[in-house]
């Protein structure tokens, strides 16, 4: 009796229910609007806030393998770019500073250093990092850094420099500190001295 009326009904209401379901997602091939084609190797943008505020925009092709062959830096455009990955609580990055500050004075027209922080101080310690040390380069914060480690194919240690001609082409690297005359002795190379 009952039972059976229940159990008929919602047997019923159920394949309705089922019916409806199915009918509601099935969607039209026809109508559905097609997703406009990105290319993946176009160039890409990321921007970085430096210790001062400003933000340095950093250009790069994604489509190169490693992606660290070319980075374009439209601010430095013209210059060897000299990318100094440190950490502040690391000695041999500390020791390095005098080499890049002396050598950001002596090249400074064709020559720009840009620390790149991959350590978690606060902004207020970092600069008073850069006080300290009398840095007269560019900090940029260690919000998106990590990005640019991936960019230059990862950083296992630090101090990681790598060095880009005045057309943003990657032309070498050092790990670890190095002394002050190998960085020149580089940077004259490519300037043709």
């Amino acid at each position: 009796g009952v039972t059976f009326l229940i159990k008929k009904t919602y047997y019923s209401l159920l394949a309705a229910f089922l019916f409806l379901m199915s009918a509601c997602s099935d969607k039209d091939e026809h109508n559905t609007p097609q997703k406009a084609q990105i290319d993946p190797n176009a160039p890409k943008t990321i921007s970085l806030l430096q210790m001062s505020g400003n933000e340095l925009n950093i250009t790069y092709a994604p489509g190169l393998i490693p992606k660290f062959k070319h980075l374009d830096i439209s601010s430095h455009k013209g210059k060897i770019l000299f990318l100094d990955f440190f950490k502040t609580d690391c000695q041999p990055c500390r020791d390095e500073i005098p080499h890049l500050v002396n050598l950001q004075d002596k090249y400074k027209d064709q020559f720009q250093v840009i620390g790149i922080n991959v350590g978690n101080e606060a902004i207020t310690d970092l600069r008073s990092f850069s006080d300290y040390y009398h840095l007269n380069y560019p900090l940029v914060e260690a919000g998106q850094n990590y990005i640019m480690t991936d960019l230059v194919g990862g950083v296992r240690g630090v101090p990681a420099m790598f060095m880009y001609d005045e057309d943003g082409n990657y032309f070498t690297h050092y790990l670890g500190a190095v002394p002050q005359a190998m960085i020149e002795n580089d940077i004259k190379k490519l300037l043709g001295k």
